[in-house]
């Protein structure tokens, strides 16, 4: 059964890492004895918007526009304050991508300024519960995402403090470590593995 699904979906696989197919979902249904019922593709609804990562050579980040719209929002709606939350997606350590679904609201327990923010406890918010509880772990934290309402999305002398002690403990996990910063200005993304 495997290889039956391997040999439908590989083409469709290496079309999506080449950019001929839209990002999207390929089920392969088979019946109880194992025979294949057809395959459908389901593109993903979207144009993923992909930003090129600053520190770690080669990495790629790949963000969903419900995630892009949420975080636009919220910069709006807190103005000159310093939003920010965490990300939720998955990775590809072959590819050095990271994709992201889901960006949360601010967490509780979280101190925000015109010129920084500390968040509160990652899996507090509604949407992070819905998420854990709904993808049994398929999906997971990526990373942080913040606002930076008064300047561009480079990363200040307190966010390079601030994301060195996340790398370590990253690090022990075997998986990088993702900041995304916006602004007026556009978006930003840095990763260190």
């Amino acid at each position: 059964i495997v290889a039956q699904h391997a040999s439908v979906f590989a083409p469709k696989i290496l079309e999506c890492r080449e950019g001929r197919r839209n990002a999207g979902v390929g089920i392969n249904a088979v019946s109880t004895d194992g025979t294949p019922c057809g395959w459908n593709w389901f593109d993903y609804g979207g144009e993923v918007e992909i930003i090129p990562a600053s520190g770690e050579p080669g990495w790629e980040v790949r963000i969903s526009p419900t995630a892009t719209a949420r975080i636009s929002e919220l910069r709006t709606e807190y103005g000159n304050t310093e939003a920010g939350g965490y990300l939720y997606g998955g990775y590809d350590f072959s590819l050095k991508q990271i994709y992201i679904v889901a960006a949360s609201d601010i967490p509780p327990g979280t101190s925000q300024s015109p010129a920084a923010i500390v968040l509160g406890p990652a899996g507090q918010t509604p949407l992070e519960q819905k998420i854990l509880r709904r993808t049994g772990g398929r999906l997971g934290r990526v990373g942080t995402w913040h606002t930076h309402p008064n300047s561009g999305p480079e990363m200040s002398d307190k966010d390079r403090r601030t994301m060195e002690s996340f790398v370590q403990a990253d690090r022990k996990n075997g998986v990088p470590t993702l900041l995304v910063i916006s602004s007026p200005e556009g978006s930003g993304a840095f990763v260190w593995n």
